[in-house]
């Protein structure tokens, strides 16, 4: 779950503050509903991730302001791994 939380915010991030993406709709989309059905299925565990503070209302229908819910720190932490992401991802294109 730390991880899906972790994917579905690196993802938002370079969609909605690089205003670029590395994954299709269907796929953010896709494992936005994952993370959902996990956080009900496994809600004492969903409050003990370290992002539960940003998804505690996640619904999966966009991540437009999950950026905005962040501390700085993890702001910046996420921002510097999504930047990597994204240039690796126009290496290899």
């Amino acid at each position: 779950m730390d991880a899906l939380q972790r994917w579905v915010l690196v993802q938002s991030i370079i969609y909605y503050e690089l205003n670029s993406s590395v994954v299709s709709d269907k796929e953010f989309d896709s494992n936005a509903r994952q993370l959902v059905a996990m956080q009900k299925q496994y809600s004492k565990e969903a409050k003990e991730t370290e992002y539960w503070y940003v998804f505690y209302d996640f619904d999966g229908s966009t991540g437009f302001d999950l950026f905005e819910r962040m501390n700085k720190d993890d702001k910046a932490y996420l921002t510097q791994i999504a930047t990597h992401v994204l240039r690796l991802s126009k290496r290899s294109r």
